[in-house]
């Protein structure tokens, strides 16, 4: 994230917290180490279900 100071940081979490609150219930935020970094990951749904990767395009957020 981009963001020119701790307002703009600030209003883009405000948004993107009011976004997540609309996912549905039983949704997990984990954080997964990778060769590249950590990847922050939301994880929803039956544990034995198929898995679904979105991925955000465009440095779009994942609520988008």
């Amino acid at each position: 994230m981009s963001a020119r100071g701790p307002y703009d940081a600030g209003r883009f979490h405000d948004a993107y917290d009011k976004v997540m609150a609309k996912w549905p219930t039983g949704t997990e935020s984990v954080t997964v180490p990778t060769p590249f970094g950590e990847t922050h990951v939301h994880l929803t749904g039956p544990a034995d279900g198929r898995p679904l990767v979105l991925l955000p395009g465009g440095g779009a957020a994942t609520s988008a």
